[in-house]
């Protein structure tokens, strides 16, 4: 049996040990909280600005990285940096993105690189994009690249770009576009005003 000295001692060493206990209880609640908030997807704030799919003629896809595969969309679909749509053969879309115009030919795949408050950047994987820039912002934003060069339009206009067989053609209806590609660099201006 204890004395009552030794139960006191006993009081005094568990009172001593429970603030240990609830540290290291604490430390693996912090810890394991802290896991759980690493693998957590970050809060990313909606884009400021989107494109959309203003009119479709025949199947128009949406490539949705999350299950890789292409999925049917229809008109008035909001697009955004990431977004790879593309026409099967016989089918038209229009893109809009304020005064921008873009009007993908059949069979054309495009891919939003880029779409911000000061940039549109674009990609012509394949086919044909016929582009109407309306104001001096929409072309200073504008940029279409392919596997063999970077596209900028230079004046407010009318262009279309096409990317065939590894060679990439650009025609200037109204206006003036640059092209450089590896090594060289080539202005293109129409013999008709913009307007």
């Amino acid at each position: 049996m204890k004395t009552s000295s030794q139960r006191l001692v006993a009081q005094a060493v568990g009172t001593r040990r429970m603030p240990r206990v609830w540290i290291v209880v604490l430390t693996a609640l912090v810890a394991f909280g802290a896991a759980i908030a690493a693998h957590a997807q970050p809060i990313v704030d909606p884009p400021s600005r989107v494109a959309r799919l203003s009119d479709a003629s025949g199947q128009v896809w949406l490539f949705s990285a999350d299950n890789n595969e292409w999925v049917a969309i229809s008109r008035n679909r909001p697009l955004t940096t990431g977004d790879r749509i593309a026409t099967d053969n016989g089918a038209r879309a229009e893109v809009t993105l304020g005064s921008t115009t873009l009007r993908l030919d059949a069979a054309t795949e495009l891919e939003i690189v880029r779409l911000d408050d000061g940039r549109f950047a674009l990609r012509l994987h394949g086919g044909s994009v016929a582009a109407r820039l309306r104001s001096p912002q929409s072309f200073a934003e504008f940029e279409l690249s392919t596997e063999e060069g970077r596209l900028t339009v230079q004046t407010p206009g009318r262009y279309r770009f096409d990317r065939f067989d590894r060679s990439t053609h650009l025609t200037v209806q109204a206006g003036q576009a640059r092209f450089e590609g590896p090594g060289s660099a080539l202005v293109v201006a129409s013999r008709t005003p913009a307007s």
